[in-house]
């Protein structure tokens, strides 16, 4: 299993895309994305992740658009989405998530 070490990311703070899709990468560290406040678009897909850390995105605020898609995750933890007020896409196919649940739940 390959340990993802984005801190190579940490200095783009004016990134607005960043592209990791088919990199077989097994986890994202926490706190990965949080020097790259102006974010828009991130793509994960088609990595073998099955975990993303709850509050992995809280300071990413403008993203729009999150591709998850073709990994091995099973759920989403609640608080994920939060603060993520102008997201209007998310890619979530040909994973093994189980079961979805609303915030408050």
């Amino acid at each position: 299993r390959r340990s993802s070490d984005l801190t190579l990311f940490t200095p783009l703070r004016s990134l607005k895309d960043l592209q990791l899709q088919g990199n077989n990468l097994w986890s994202i560290p926490d706190g990965a994305f949080d020097q790259m406040k102006g974010l828009l678009k991130l793509n994960l897909g088609k990595n073998n992740l099955n975990h993303l850390p709850a509050k992995s995105l809280e300071k990413v605020t403008k993203l729009q658009l999150l591709r998850l898609y073709e990994n091995k995750f099973r759920e989403i933890p609640k608080a994920f989405f939060h603060g993520l007020s102008d997201l209007v896409e998310v890619g979530l196919h040909q994973n093994q998530i189980e079961k979805l649940r609303r915030s408050e739940e």
